[in-house]
């Protein structure tokens, strides 16, 4: 939990413990479809009534990911996707991005105290167009 605020990881655990979050450890996203995930356990695949998808790929973006998803990133060396700051949404209609993956490999731009403010922006987005 290194880079974690110590309160807000104990939350999260919490929540697991007490069951009002289900966690799926070792596990991996296989599919996305428009109403459900199907989970890759270690064990067996679990499908999931779903809504939406929140993305969060790690410190590095998978920028080959982005690219396949269609996602323009910039020209240069930093490959900073496109994106409405407004509204968190990238060029791609409703596809949402939060957090480092706005900054391409300027990882050093957003962090979690300064990117909490995206999950409201899109938030509100979903909401102004439904």
């Amino acid at each position: 939990m290194i880079g974690l605020n110590i309160g807000f990881a104990r939350d999260i655990i919490n929540r697991i413990e007490e069951g009002s979050i289900t966690a799926y450890f070792n596990s991996e996203i296989s599919e996305i479809n428009p109403d459900s995930v199907m989970i890759k356990t270690k064990n067996k695949k679990i499908t999931l009534s779903n809504d939406y998808v929140i993305a969060l790929t790690g410190y590095l973006p998978d920028f080959d990911f982005l690219e396949q998803c269609g996602i323009t990133l910039s020209n240069d060396d930093k490959k900073i996707p496109s994106y409405n700051p407004v509204t968190m949404e990238s060029n791609i209609k409703g596809l949402y991005l939060a957090g480092v993956i706005c900054g391409g490999k300027e990882t050093h731009k957003w962090f979690i105290e300064n990117s909490r403010i995206h999950a409201k922006k899109i938030a509100v987005a979903i909401e102004n167009s439904i």
